[in-house]
């Protein structure tokens, strides 16, 4: 696999699909997931929105709950907010989201989420919520792209070059997943 093979792997194109919520990943910059998700739920593309997100020291905040209060502001009614802030991970994430939305509305009734998160990200969380998720939940994403660069330019931003290794180097570590010799193309 080359290096084009590598960016087209882990910058997943977006898969925007009507969603019964969407799972928003914090981050440090936790203001443009919201800000995207927000759009989606105005859109009417998501019926709710589901922060997640631990408490982050370098904002010294809790990430899904700055997230919500952004969410709220922009008239997002409180019923349609779901907060989890208890991930550091992205495994915790997709375990913890899980968690809550069975118990909020229960798998059963949940057909489809959406994944928002920054586009170098994509592919880790996809694998993630694959394995969390039943089979008849339908996943879709959407991405937002680096300050820095973009899915087209990464090899050539530092940035983009240490964000590319190191979710290469997290998905092969925490979901025996070789980027290298995979056959998932398709998300």
């Amino acid at each position: 696999m080359d290096i084009t093979q590598v960016g087209e792997y882990i910058f997943a194109p977006d898969n925007l699909l009507d969603a019964d919520v969407a799972i928003v990943l914090g981050m440090s910059d936790w203001r443009r997931p919201v800000m995207r998700a927000v759009e989606l739920y105005q859109e009417g593309r998501v019926r709710r929105l589901l922060f997640t997100g631990g408490y982050n020291s370098k904002i010294e905040a809790t990430e899904a709950t700055e997230m919500a209060a952004v969410a709220l502001a922009s008239r997002v009614p409180e019923a349609d907010i779901l907060v989890e802030p208890r991930a550091t991970h992205t495994d915790q994430n997709m375990t913890f989201s899980r968690e809550l939305l069975d118990a909020s509305i229960g798998l059963a009734e949940l057909r489809s989420i959406l994944l928002v998160t920054i586009h170098y990200h994509i592919r880790r969380a996809i694998i993630a919520a694959r394995r969390q998720f039943p089979s008849s939940v339908e996943i879709g994403w959407v991405c937002y792209p680096s300050r820095h660069y973009s899915s087209s330019n990464w090899r050539y931003s530092a940035h983009g070059r240490e964000h590319v290794r190191s979710e290469v180097s997290k998905i092969e570590k925490y979901y025996a997943v070789s980027v290298h010799e995979s056959e998932d193309w398709t998300a």
